[in-house]
This record gives structure tokens, sequence and C-alpha cells, in this order.
């Protein structure tokens, strides 16, 4: 996608002002190598405190914000060119993203019921669904990396890792900046941000982004797809309610619209030729507009000719609002624990989408989920005493809780003419279950599934890790968390009309629990019913997690200065 941008920054210190708009191409900006791999002082958070990148005894990959805005990184699935070991899987939509570290994930993110395996945190809140951070990274302080295990410090939802993405702080000095871009496929984005002091005491910024295309993959029946369109606000004020007492308060929101998966066929076996040519017949389509056609492309070249035009038609369409306001609270201690920084933090996190499913034999749909809702509404509660630093022992310990409520909703419904000559229906009349006709085959026309479920997640935590620095070199960090995990989920079956369960009984179909749909619903008569049983599951564990680990630091290794082994 070729992007072209407009950008202008103001900022005032000391009665300095400086102003500057540069305008080119942006979208595949070349960073030379050395910039890229130029180290400056970065402070992360991923031990519960504010240290400098180098001095951190973890594997952890962190980017600054400046290196964010160089490299053209526009959301987090971007990142995963510069990291190789993380990665995002979108091919079912944004709301059902998953992510994995070093290979490790849990692949399920369709399963609202599954917890993912990477914890993911804004601002030092936890975010239980990978959708909640697949927004635009806009005026980013760092996003932080954490490879392997992180339970300890993060809880039970980081075995594989976690992902930390911090805001910039507001300061006193006043600083604007927006830009604007546009680009190919109807590519447009807005971003902008103030910030600056509102009084002595209080200092506020203010972010807002927009962008949106119409999808880079061309449909034969017209129009595009793959597209996406976003925006969002986030504020974040701080208040100095005197020198020992701090509050940072932020809200956020973020709503996105997008259409998923089409793509283009790699190879297409005969027996899909065939299915192909008798269905355009017998449905009197333009064969050549609806369905592939061989171009000798693809591994074994029975492929299309690859030149972002589809057959298909739009698959998914998803849309979700997700929003959250937290408060923290520091406060540096006196007396004997002087130094010492007690915090709390409270936040509540709303995450509501729905979205509208096609499956279909290239260009026909055969098979539509018409809504598929899933509500999750999220708190958490957090204190943390940390010590100084620059003592023989430094340590953090804290106490945690979280809830969320979790609601998901799905429902399926089989599209006459489309499923006429779908697989399973072709298998029907090869084994004599239904006449080769029009009519016997529209029997597979009608609903096949309508369910929920809802799900209570409750946990407390407490946890604990000290550094013993033995030496000016040499330290020894010990940890450990005890947490209590419990879940209760609910799955109902909504039930037929008494008219529809003559149809599935006639069928031989019917069953004890899989019985659902408003008054008047079609239901179909293959017997295309999928839906499990109704339930009710419950689980309750306590754990204990640890960690140790030991790390020297060099003054000198082999010529490089500040190495650290661990």
């Amino acid at each position: 996608m070729t992007i072209t941008r407009i950008a202008a920054r103001a900022l005032i210190t000391s009665g300095l002002v400086s102003i500057a708009l540069p305008l080119g191409l942006a979208a595949q900006e070349a960073v030379e190598e050395d910039e890229i791999r130029r180290i400056d002082t970065i402070t992360v958070t991923a031990q519960r405190r504010d240290e400098s990148l180098q001095d951190v005894p973890l594997s952890i990959t962190a980017y600054s914000g400046d290196l964010i805005e160089q490299l053209g990184i526009r959301d987090p699935t971007d990142l995963t060119n510069f990291s190789p070991s993380l990665k995002f899987d979108t091919a079912i939509g944004v709301r059902s993203s998953s992510i994995s570290v070093r290979g490790i994930g849990t692949g399920g993110g369709f399963n609202a019921g599954i917890d993912p395996s990477v914890g993911l945190y804004l601002d030092g809140v936890y975010i239980p669904k990978v959708a909640g951070v697949m927004q635009a990274l806009q005026d980013i302080q760092t996003v932080e990396l954490l490879k392997g295990p992180q339970g300890t410090l993060y809880g039970a939802n980081s075995p594989a890792g976690v992902l930390a993405i911090n805001t910039v702080r507001p300061s006193q000095d006043f600083e604007a900046r927006f830009s604007a871009s546009i680009g190919n496929f109807d590519a447009r984005e807005f971003s902008g941000m103030v910030s600056g002091g509102l009084t002595d005491a209080i200092s506020s910024r203010l972010s807002v982004w927009s962008r949106d295309d119409s999808g880079w993959l061309e449909l034969k029946q017209g129009g595009n797809t793959n597209s996406r369109s976003e925006y969002g606000i986030r504020s974040r004020t701080i208040f100095e309610v005197n020198e020992n007492f701090d509050l940072d308060l932020l809200i956020d929101y973020t709503h996105v619209e997008a259409e998923c998966c089409g793509g283009e066929w790699i190879d297409i076996s005969d027996a899909a030729l065939t299915v192909w040519d008798r269905t355009a017949t017998n449905l009197n389509l333009d064969r050549n507009l609806v369905y592939p056609v061989r171009a000798g492309d693809g591994p074994r070249g029975l492929g299309e000719r690859l030149d972002n035009v589809s057959s298909g038609i739009g698959q998914s369409f998803e849309e979700f609002d997700h929003w959250g306001i937290s408060l923290r609270g520091d406060y540096d201690l006196q007396g004997m624990f002087d130094g010492h920084t007690l915090s709390a933090t409270a936040a509540y996190r709303d995450f509501d989408s729905t979205q509208i499913s096609d499956l279909m034999e290239v260009g026909v749909p055969t098979f539509r989920s018409p809504g598929q809702d899933e509500v999750r509404q999220t708190t958490t509660f957090e204190v943390q005493l940390t010590s100084p630093t620059g003592q023989f022992l430094e340590y953090v310990a804290g106490l945690y809780y979280f809830h969320d409520d979790a609601f998901f909703r799905q429902q399926s419904e089989f599209l006459l003419p489309g499923c006429m000559y779908t697989a399973l229906v072709e298998g029907r009349v090869a084994r004599g279950l239904i006449p080769d006709t029009v009519e016997g085959r529209s029997r597979c026309g009608g609903f096949g599934r309508n369910d929920q479920w809802t799900q209570d997640t409750e946990s407390y935590s407490a946890y604990a890790q000290a550094t013993a620095n033995l030496t000016d070199n040499w330290s020894i960090t010990l940890g450990g968390r005890t947490s209590n995990d419990s879940k209760e989920a609910v799955k109902d079956i909504f039930r037929f009309d008494e008219a529809s369960e003559a149809i599935l009984a006639a069928a031989g179909v019917s069953r004890p629990g899989v019985q659902f749909l408003p008054d008047g619903a079609r239901v179909n008569e293959l017997g295309l019913i999928f839906a499990s049983q109704a339930f009710t599951d419950s689980v309750d564990n306590t754990n204990f997690t640890w960690s140790a680990s030991t790390q020297y630091a060099f003054d000198n290794f082999l010529g490089a200065d500040d190495f650290l082994a661990y």
C-alpha cells in the first residue's frame, strides 16, 4: 500500500517553539540499519518497576515510541515483522485473533472460553481478549515483549510470555502533533495528540486516531474485501495531589469494523471443477464470474493467476467496541518505609462485539452465522509495595483481584440455493438418503444451531519478588505467587417450536437439548445439527508459581560495556 503522509508537530518547552512540516512517502520508509540497532536508554516495567532495559535479567524486546514510528509499526500485528518469536493469527478475523510467543500460545482465538497463554497489558491493566489490544499504536511510550513464563509477577495467563503496551505520560510542557495519510485502496489515516498542564497540579494528554480502507482484495462480483475501519480516543491525566501522592486516570475507547478473510485459490482439484461446473449449470450462474478457473499458477500449477482478484465474497463482518477506565494512585511512603512506593490500581474494561459470517462454495453463499455476539466485562484491582533501588535488598510485593463476566451467543443457518450442492448434501444423495431433485436437495435450507453460554471468572493472587545484590555486579532474584482461580460456565440451548420438532423427528435427528430458534423459523430437514448438549460446569484451583534467577553485570566483556549475563 502506497501512503503519502503530511505531519505537523509543535513543542513548547522553556519558551522554545519548534514546528516541522515534513512531506513524503512513509508506508515503506527505509530506516538505516545503524539507526535500528542504535540502543537508547529505554525504561521498561518488566519487573513491575521502572528500570533500564539493560538492567533487566529477562529475555525481552522493547520498542520505544520513537522506534515504533520510525519503523512504521501501525498496530501490534506489525511487531511480528521485527520480533520473529511473536505471532498474531488473524486468519478468521480481528475479533478472533490469537497470539503466541516462541511458538507457544492458545490457537483458539475464536473460542471465547479459552484464555490466552500470553498476558496482554495496557498501561499495567490486564486485557483478557487479544482483540482488546488490536488497535493503533498511537502515542506510545514503549511496547515490551517478555518471552517465556512470567507467572510470578503477571499471573496464570502468561506461561508463554507477556506483551505490555505503555502510553506516554503527560507533563506540564505543552506539546501537540497531528498526521494525515492517504493511499491506494481508499486508505485514509489521521492521528493527533495534544498534551500539557491544565493547572500547576494537573497535566493531561489526549490522543485520537482514525483509519480505514476499502480492502486490498478485489471481488469479481464487485467491490473489495479484507477491509478495516477503526477510530479511537484516549486520555491520560495526572493529578499531583501533593509532593508524595499522584493519581493517574486513564480512559480509552476503540471502535473497529472489519471484513475478513477473502483469499485467492492456490490449487484447484479436478473434483472441485466438476462440482462447480455442475452447480453453475443447475443454478444458472455465470461460471467464470462465480467460480475460479485454472491459470497455471500455484505450487502444482493448478491455481488461479494471483492478481489480488477473488471469486469469493466477503466472508465475515465484525464490529466491536472496547473501552476502559483505570485509576492508579502512587504514594511515596515516609518514616521507616522512606523510599518505598505504595501503589493501588482499580480498572474496568468492557468488550462488546458481534460477528456475521458466511461460508460459501467460493462465490455462492451456503451457510451463514447471522449473529455471534460476545460481551466481556472485566474488573481488576491491585495493590503493590515497591522498595527503593540501589540497596542490598530490592523487592516488590502485591495483592491482585480479577473478575470477568463473559457472554457468547452463536447461530447458524443453511442457505438456499447454495447448500443444495455442498459436500454434505452430495454425500446424502450418493447414499440414497435424499432424492437427486431440486425438492430433495432444498431440504438443506434452514437453521442448524442457536445456543449461548455465560462464564464467570474470579481470581485472587498474592505475589512477591526480591533481589539480593550480593556485590556491585552479582545479584540473586527469588519470587513466588499464589493464586486461587475459579470459573463457572453455563451453556443454554434455545428450543424449537412443536412443528420444528416434528420435522426433526421425521428426519430421525431429534436430540434432547438440541432444540432452539424463535417461533416460525425453518429448521433444515437433513439433520445438519451440530450444537452440543447444554451443560453447567465449574472449576476451582489454587496454584503456586515460583521463580529463581541469578545475574552478573560485566564492566567489560570482550570490549563491550554493560554486558549482563543471567
